[in-house]
């Protein structure tokens, strides 16, 4: 390869490098909710925040004029005093929500009539909790860096991965990051629980099923997460070069709409995956969220999430849960939630349309769905128990090894018989032992 091919190929890389951090930088952007700064803001700076790029002048116009309505209402709404959360522009400004709810959010939990296998239900000692607690503080971290689920519905493989990875380094001191890619391509959704699988919805439980009858969970570094990119499921390529580094023996589900049951786990057990109504959340930046079914309207249950703590706001003096989400560390408060917990005294609202845009199977009768806690983030609750891969393979796999390097061995001692007009000793006396084998 000449110079000048040499030069282009380092071009390349260092546009690759540039556009890498560009895409990661805009994931991590939020714009602040003062209202002397949003009072200034355009649709050019939000271009230019967000590195947004549209097809053609029609959908620039279209998407300014939605960016445009999606500014007013957020003003609107900081301008009510007494709220307790706040919404700011974000990466989402530029959609609908009919559109945000149909790409973000999907069908994702899964109702008592569902026949997935599962460990014995969680049984609770009505013990006494702390007041607050936290695992992003955990003294040995068991939370990996927030993820961004993208242009795909994989909220279902992003939540069961979580707690997946958490529960493994609660367990062993060893944080993994996990392949999501894995459980949105390969996880097989005949029954259509939750959706109709990867990008189209499924079921945390679902994932943890898969893993356990496949042997385990590679590494996202072996089988990176691309469907956030490219809005589609993909084939699964897992292969056996792959290792399986997490297994799974189960889940154990957390009896419905049960606070005591649900902090009890989360102090007890560790981070949860949950399953909740999303659609308020779409402009959220900060604050105790505090709007679903309010005035006793229902919910509709859409989005998996990781239900991390719960704590108390001294400022506010309301008593929150702290939910993780797959949204970018730039929506929220750096990727997380804070969602209203009433103790003892959940609101609990209805949950009608449970198959069709809920978290049904299809083949299952349609139902309504009591939900308690905000959002409904108490009915479905549940997580992993996991275990080590067998090492089995692991001793496989040094076998193999070593017998690779006897055979390099024995070629390099051909080679030097071969000319140097000797045999060593080591070859003749393989040789003769073969023989005898034979």
């Amino acid at each position: 390869m000449g110079f000048r091919m040499w030069k282009l190929a380092f071009c390349f890389f260092l546009l690759a490098l540039a556009t890498t951090a560009l895409a990661t930088a805009v994931s991590a952007i939020t714009v602040t909710y003062n209202e002397d700064y949003l009072a200034q803001y355009t649709f050019e700076k939000y271009i230019s925040d967000f590195g947004k790029r549209y097809a053609d002048p029609e959908e620039h116009r279209k998407r300014n004029a939605i960016f445009n309505e999606n500014l007013a209402k957020i003003r609107a709404f900081n301008g009510v005093l007494g709220r307790s959360y706040r919404l700011g522009i974000n990466k989402f400004s530029d959609m609908t929500k009919e559109e945000f709810n149909a790409k973000f959010n999907g069908r994702v939990a899964t109702p008592q009539s569902t026949r997935l296998s599962q460990s014995p239900p969680y049984k609770y000692t009505r013990t006494t909790f702390p007041e607050a607690l936290n695992w992003q503080e955990a003294k040995n971290p068991v939370l990996t860096p927030v993820k961004d689920q993208g242009s795909c519905g994989s909220c279902w493989a992003h939540a069961a991965t979580e707690s997946v990875e958490s529960m493994y380094a609660i367990s062993t001191g060893k944080l993994l990051t996990l392949s999501t890619q894995q459980i949105t391509s390969c996880v097989n959704n005949v029954r259509e629980c939750g959706g109709s699988g990867g990008c189209g919805g499924g079921t945390a439980q679902l994932a943890w099923e898969y893993i356990e009858n496949n042997g385990g969970i590679t590494l996202d570094e072996e089988y990176p997460y691309v469907s956030g990119d490219t809005s589609v499921t993909g084939r699964c390529v897992l292969n056996r070069s792959m290792p399986r580094v997490v297994n799974v023996l189960g889940y154990v589900s957390i009896p419905h709409n049960n606070y005591e049951a649900a902090i009890e786990a989360l102090v007890q057990k560790g981070p949860l995956a949950v399953s909740v109504d999303a659609s308020g959340w779409m402009f959220y930046t900060g604050g105790v969220f505090d709007d679903c079914g309010k005035d006793g309207a229902n919910i509709t249950i859409n989005h998996a999430v990781q239900l991390v703590g719960y704590g108390k706001d001294n400022k506010t003096n309301q008593d929150y849960w702290i939910v993780r989400n797959s949204w970018g560390e730039g929506w929220g408060e750096k990727g997380f939630i804070r969602l209203l917990r009433k103790k003892h005294n959940e609101p609990c609202v209805f949950n009608n349309d449970w198959n069709t845009a809920g978290g049904g199977c299809a083949d299952d009768p349609n139902i309504t769905i009591v939900a308690c806690g905000m959002c409904g983030v108490l009915y479905d609750v549940a997580y992993p128990v996991v275990m080590k891969p067998p090492e089995r393979g692991r001793f496989l796999w040094a076998a193999v090894t070593a017998f690779g390097g006897l055979c390099v061995v024995m070629i390099v001692l051909m080679i030097l018989s071969r000319y140097c007009g000797s045999t060593p000793k080591v070859y003749e006396v393989f040789c003769e032992e073969s023989e005898i084998l034979n």
